[in-house]
C-alpha cells in the first residue's frame, strides 16, 4: 500500500503510533528505556542490530538518517517529530526501531504477534509556528496519566502540573525547558534552527500559556493516542 505521505530530505514530519488494540507497549521502565536507546542507537545506515552502548550515550559518528527535534512516549503510543537526513531515512529508521522493539517486547513478555496497531502514521509539518505548537501539544500528552480531563477543562494548579511534566522522564520536555538532552536523542541545532521560542522559561510559559480552546482536540488531523 502506497503512503500517503512522501518523505522528503529537510521537511519535517509527525511520526506517532499505538499498540494493537491500543494494548500496552511500555509495561515496565526498562520497556522505556530500551525504547529511547533505540531512538539513538538505530538513527545510524549502518547498524543492523542494537548492541547495548554504554547507557545509550555514547557520541561516536554515525550515519544519521533523521534527526529527532521531539519526542514522548506513553503507556500505549509514542510521538515523535523527525526530519529526513537521507533519502528512506525515516522509512528505515522506524523499520528499524519498531521491528527491534517488538522483538524485544515479544520476547520479554513471551507473546506472539504484531504489537503495533499500524506501520505508523505520518503528517507533514509544514510551517514552524505549527512545528511549535506541536511541540506543545506533544509535551502535554503525558498529562493524561495524572488528569485525563486536561484537554475539555483546561488546567488550573499549573504548579502541580510544570512539576509532573519536569520530572516525566520519557519526554523531550526537560531539554525545551532545562536543555537537558536524554540520551543524545535529539537534534540541538535542529530544533534551534526551527523553535520560534526561546529554550528555557520562555517555552515554559509558551507551555503555560495553552488554553482549553486551542488544545488538541480542535485539530481535527492530530492523534490523541485514546
Amino acid at each position: 500500500m502506497k503512503r500517503k505521505v512522501e518523505f522528503v530530505e529537510g521537511c519535517l514530519y509527525h511520526i506517532f503510533n499505538r499498540g494493537v488494540d491500543r494494548r500496552g507497549i511500555f509495561i515496565e521502565e526498562s520497556d522505556y528505556e530500551r525504547f529511547m536507546e533505540y531512538l539513538y542507537y538505530f538513527n545510524d545506515d549502518k547498524p543492523k542490530e542494537y548492541k547495548k552502548i554504554g547507557g545509550g550515550r555514547s557520541l561516536e559518528e554515525r550515519d544519521k538518517l533523521v534527526e529527532i527535534l521531539c519526542f514522548e512516549l506513553l503507556p500505549n503510543h509514542f510521538h515523535l517529530l523527525l526530519t529526513q537526513v537521507k533519502k528512506d531515512g525515516i522509512i528505515k529508521f522506524m523499520r528499524k526501531v519498531m521491528t527491534g522493539y517488538a522483538m524485544y517486547f515479544n520476547k520479554k513478555y513471551e507473546r506472539e504477534g504484531v504489537l503495533f496497531e499500524s506501520r505508523y502514521k505520518s503528517k507533514i509539518v509544514e510551517t514552524d509556528s505549527y512545528f511549535c505548537h506541536l511541540t506543545r501539544y506533544i509535551h502535554l500528552n503525558c498529562l493524561d496519566l495524572i488528569c485525563p480531563d486536561w484537554k475539555e477543562k483546561g488546567i488550573k494548579d499549573w504548579r502541580k502540573i510544570v512539576e509532573f511534566l519536569e520530572n516525566y522522564k520519557w519526554s523531550s520536555f526537560i531539554f525545551y525547558t532545562k536543555k537537558i538532552n536524554p540520551y543524545n536523542i535529539l537534534s540541538e541545532e535542529e530544533i534551534f534552527k526551527r523553535l520560534e521560542i526561546e529554550i528555557g522559561e520562555p517555552y515554559l510559559k509558551f507551555v503555560i500559556d495553552w488554553k482549553a480552546e486551542d488544545g488538541p482536540r480542535n485539530d481535527k488531523e492530530s492523534f490523541c493516542g485514546e
